[in-house]
């Protein structure tokens, strides 16, 4: 039986935007990709790439160094 990696970056980015109160379109469209690209970084489907992390930072107000630092933990529990 495989246990995923928790999803502390989706867990993350969800919280922070919940606290900036907007729905996932509305961040989509600041940070240029999709609504369906929100929702999969919430739920751990998919990973942003730097570029957009550096968008996600700079709309929700988080340090960039919080972001990477979650993103770098679970790109090591996923090659463990």
């Amino acid at each position: 039986m495989m246990v995923e990696a928790p999803n502390k970056l989706g867990a993350f980015l969800r919280e922070s935007r919940e606290k900036k109160g907007l729905s996932q379109e509305a961040l989509a469209r600041r940070v240029g990709v999709t609504q369906g690209a929100i929702s999969q970084f919430e739920l751990g489907e998919a990973r942003p790439s730097a570029r957009v992390l550096w968008r996600l930072s700079r709309e929700l107000g988080v340090s960039m160094e919080t972001l990477m630092n979650l993103w770098e933990a679970e790109e090591a529990a996923h090659e463990a």
